[in-house]
């Protein structure tokens, strides 16, 4: 899975793919912008994970396209596990924006490690 443009390639892969239940990622790219996200689901080689995975990846997408930050992404999906499965469920992530023609990396941690840049 790999995309680009003129200044900018973006490659991504889950491995191993026999187990990747709640593991998740998505991109955006536009002329200026990469959009970025990774999500590891509660759970990870359970069917909950992976329902719960598609609802972050869903709700994720929603608010990216809605132009809302990266502060209102990640509540956007915080309010989605909330309101579609049982207390307990959760997911941590990483939301991150590239600014192509700057360079300027924006980046929100949610419970998940930070990425090394």
């Amino acid at each position: 899975m790999t995309a680009g443009t003129d200044t900018f390639v973006l490659a991504g892969l889950v491995q191993p793919s026999y187990a990747v239940g709640g593991d998740a990622f998505d991109y955006a790219l536009s002329h200026t912008t990469a959009s970025l996200a990774i999500f590891d689901a509660m759970g990870h080689t359970t069917l909950n994970a992976g329902l719960i995975a598609a609802a972050v990846l869903a709700a994720y997408r929603s608010a990216r396209r809605d132009g809302r930050g990266l502060y209102d992404q990640a509540r956007a999906i915080d309010d989605t596990i909330v309101g579609q499965f049982w207390r307990g469920p959760f997911a941590t992530g990483i939301l991150a924006e590239l600014e192509l023609t700057t360079g300027r990396l924006r980046y929100l941690a949610a419970g998940h490690p930070h990425p090394l840049v």
